[in-house]
């Protein structure tokens, strides 16, 4: 555990909760929906951006839970925060985690002006990647969300 990630006291939380209950699925990780998003429910913008600032500092698979817990289903916490997490979650994630995580993409629709500035961002990683040969429907609909962003 990267040392900002001590630093604040919800960010903590949040990242044990997500350790400790990392291991309960194999292949998707439904193990503490609710319960992250809970979490998340409580940060308010300071909590938010130190919570982006430890991101990178996060293991990978660690990084793919929160983004399941992100784009689930769940009425907890503002879409447009967890949407924003999510973008920041996509930017630093690679292969294979990212192909995990790519399939939610359109969570990015739930956004406001916060991730505005990380599109351009968005916009090059796909390009860049163009996912190995992944599902060009879906690669089409990556590009339809970013085109949708773009007239925020």
């Amino acid at each position: 555990m990267g040392e900002s990630i001590l630093n604040n006291e919800k960010v903590t939380e949040l990242y044990l909760y997500i350790v400790q209950h990392s291991d309960t699925d194999t292949e998707y990780w439904y193990g503490g929906i609710s319960d992250v998003n809970s979490i998340l429910a409580t940060f308010d913008r300071n909590d938010i951006k130190d919570l982006v600032n430890t991101l990178i500092e996060w293991r990978p698979e660690l990084l793919s839970n929160l983004a399941f817990a992100l784009t689930a289903d769940d009425d907890r916490g503002l879409p447009a925060v967890r949407s924003y997490l999510y973008a920041h979650i996509f930017l630093i994630l690679d292969n294979p985690e990212l192909l995990n995580v790519i399939d939610d993409f359109d969570y990015l629709l739930n956004s406001d002006d916060m991730v505005s500035p990380l599109v351009p961002d968005i916009r090059r990683k796909l390009n860049e990647y163009n996912f190995l040969n992944y599902d060009r429907v879906a690669i089409g609909n990556c590009q339809v969300v970013l085109n949708k962003l773009n007239c925020h």
